[in-house]
Order: C-alpha cells, then sequence, then structure tokens
C-alpha cells in the first residue's frame, strides 16, 4: 500500500485528508508537527508528503528545502497547502504540486494521483534503463 504523509497542524483538516486518501488507496501518517513530520519521512518513506506552508517552528519551505539537503531513498510527491502568494516560492524549491488551503478535497485526490502515478512511471523508466 502506498504511504501519504500528512504534515498539517488542524486537527480536522488532517483528519479529513486521511479520510480521503486511505478511500483512495493510500495508508495515511499524519503528523501535527514538523520536526516529527521529518522523522516519519525519513523512517517511513512515504510516496506523498502533503505539507502545510504555515506550520510553526519549521514551515513547508523549511521542509521541502531539509528534503533538498537530505534526500530520502525514494523521493516523495511532495505538496504543499498555503496561500496563492506561496506558490511560486514551493515550486521553486522543489514543490511537485501546490494547493490554496481553500482547494476541494476532489481536486486534492486528483492531483495526487496524478503526482504519483507521474513518480511510479519515472521509477518505471529508470528500471528500464538499468535492465
Amino acid at each position: 500500500m502506498k504511504k501519504a504523509l500528512i504534515i498539517v497542524r488542524d486537527d480536522w483538516l488532517r483528519s479529513t485528508l486521511a479520510d480521503w486518501l486511505e478511500r483512495d488507496g493510500f495508508e495515511p501518517i499524519a503528523a501535527w508537527d514538523s520536526f516529527i513530520g521529518l522523522q516519519i519521512a525519513q523512517s517511513q518513506q512515504p510516496e506523498l508528503m502533503l505539507c502545510e506552508v504555515d506550520m510553526p517552528d519549521l514551515d513547508g519551505f523549511a521542509i521541502l528545502n531539509e528534503l533538498r539537503l537530505h534526500p530520502l531513498d525514494k523521493k516523495p510527491c511532495m505538496v504543499l497547502i498555503g496561500q496563492s502568494s506561496d506558490a511560486s516560492h514551493a515550486f521553486a524549491l522543489g514543490a511537485d504540486g501546490f494547493l490554496l488551503k481553500s482547494a476541494e478535497l476532489e481536486n486534492l485526490l486528483q492531483m495526487m494521483s496524478g503526482c504519483i502515478r507521474s513518480l511510479q512511471q519515472r521509477r518505471e523508466s529508470v528500471q528500464d534503463l538499468i535492465q
């Protein structure tokens, strides 16, 4: 089962995202704290990470930067959740997707599924080249 790490401080949003991801075939792993989220990312190696930009202590941009400096074994699809003014900075740091905090959850699932398919295709292409 594909793992999805949700690093969001709002209980309702975190729970709702986890429910939707589970229905879409993901094993959701939730973190309400950025530092815990980074530890989980390193130990669980999720295929997908959803991270809120506006987190205390270590914001979503810092998490992206940390993963760029210390990459995981498997590069997860990174989607940040924030305000429209955050989008260009998120992509500049390497985010695979960006959602406005007010985005409908259906749009979120469609973006995540497309992102995961794209990553799987890239991995398969690399495997084909290796073999």
